[in-house]
């Protein structure tokens, strides 16, 4: 699963209107058209069944779905409702494929809030649940995520506050009244990625001790617990070889006095990049210029779009270049990069950080703009916004519009919410670009990746 550090992606898009002729009349191609497709992701494999499980979006319904050999006809598991939103970012099967395991709702952010786009007055909460591949309801098994199934498909281990338990694939128990949860073990440290041993008798775990961390083994009939070759380093990520004989695992260097683990700027290769020098912003802007060149398309009709680092490329295109770029929509970017990190910067690097940020440009920003954004973006705060929007409304001389969705994430889960986001985009657009006669251009730039 993911680390709480978060990873900023996004696509971004250039726009431009011109004069070409109208093509002839065909049937229009909307929005809901190209958005309405379901799509599967997570799919798993029984280990010892021809059996198959995933996750099935469809316009806003979030579902689980197995089939199996001969004939793999899909059957939906679960049976959610378009827009009744939660988050399910995983699913697991057990060997024998008679159980499914999947996480139903987001990670809690660092307040403990559980997505909860519909606004539900009752919250949300991430609980591990299981349905039977042969029908019926699913039923909750315990409050948490990243469960980790026994060889047997008959319980599952669990890591909560720093300890490991264990919960029994079991339906109809109510984990809320009767917890099933048995806590296998007290070990100092946080205690936590287990792995089962191949026959299912022995745990593997790491726990971790500050500036060292250690490889555990614990035995379930004996309650044992065996370290694996201790040390002053900091040993992590457990596997066991396929007849359970040894134990592979990564080992890094046991921290000094004074020492954290790295965190801040991250060298991936591209040294004037993002927060080093947004050198990247070089391509959005020859990108344009070539777009000028098109005899089809008017100079002064440029535009950008982007979710994302393509908010944050939108943002820069319209505080450097509003003599090029016309109309902006910024959906959920990074405005500030010297905000962006918690940790250590010395000033040159906060103060390289902020130059390589629009908020650095915003003297020469002069375009329209519409802000959309989820005011519960775990992955780009929403004060960049909200920091970006006073600074432009003290300035006083841009067009803002706002689309703010209480409680959605940084992609937006509610369909509802996705399909007014992107009216909203092209409505704005046309507002300001679009005559009589115009027909629009798109040209599409990857957006780009930082931790």
């Amino acid at each position: 699963m993911r680390s709480d550090k978060s990873v900023l992606l996004g696509l971004c898009l250039l726009f431009a209107w011109g004069s070409a002729a109208p093509a002839a009349a065909q049937s229009p191609f909307t929005l809901e058209q190209v958005l309405s497709p379901p799509y599967p992701w997570g799919l798993v494999s029984a280990k010892d069944a021809d059996r198959i499980a995933w996750v099935f979006y469809d316009r806003g319904a979030r579902n689980v779905w197995t089939a199996a050999a001969p004939d793999f006809l899909p059957v939906n598991l679960t049976g959610h409702a378009r827009d009744e939103v939660f988050e399910i970012p995983d699913v697991t099967i057990t060997d024998d494929g008679r159980t499914v395991v999947y996480i139903k709702g987001g990670r809690p952010n660092s307040e403990g809030w559980v997505t909860n786009s519909d606004s539900d007055p009752d919250g949300r909460e991430q609980a591990i649940w299981a349905v039977s591949t042969g029908g019926g309801k699913p039923w909750k098994v315990a409050l948490g995520d990243n469960p980790v199934l026994s060889p047997d498909g008959n319980s599952i281990l669990i890591v909560r506050d720093g300890l490991i338990y264990r919960a029994p694939l079991r339906p109809g128990v109510d984990p809320e009244t009767a917890p099933p949860k048995q806590l296998l073990f007290r070990a100092a440290g946080q205690n936590g990625s287990p792995r089962w041993s191949p026959d299912g008798t022995r745990i593997a775990f790491v726990t971790v001790r500050n500036d060292h961390s250690f490889i555990g083994i614990f035995d379930l009939e004996t309650r044992r617990i065996t370290w694996v070759a201790p040390n002053v380093d900091r040993d992590s990520d457990p596997w066991w070889s396929a007849d359970g004989s040894r134990i592979a695992f990564l080992r890094r260097p046991g921290l000094q006095f004074g020492a954290t683990p790295s965190v801040g700027f991250r060298d991936r290769g591209a040294a004037h990049t993002g927060m080093r020098g947004a050198s990247e912003y070089q391509d959005v802007l020859a990108g344009a210029k070539y777009f000028q060149s098109w005899p089809e398309v008017d100079p002064e009709r440029i535009g950008k779009w982007g979710l994302s680092y393509g908010g944050l490329l939108t943002a820069m295109a319209l505080a450097r270049n509003s003599d090029i770029f016309k109309v902006g929509v910024d959906m959920a970017g990074v405005h500030d990069w010297s905000q962006r990190r918690r940790g250590r910067f010395s000033e040159a690097q906060r103060k390289l950080a902020r130059e390589s940020s629009p908020v650095a440009h915003i003297e020469t920003w002069k375009s329209p703009v519409l802000f959309i954004h989820g005011d519960d973006d775990r992955n780009v705060d929403f004060q960049q916004t909200t920091d970006l929007v006073q600074k432009l409304r003290a300035k006083g001389d841009v067009h803002i519009e706002l689309m703010i969705a209480p409680d959605e994430p940084h992609e937006f889960l509610l369909y509802k919410n996705r399909m007014e986001a992107y009216h909203r985009t092209f409505e704005f657009i046309d507002r300001f670009l679009t005559k009589n006669g115009d027909s629009p251009h798109f040209l599409p730039f990857s957006g780009g990746e930082n931790d």
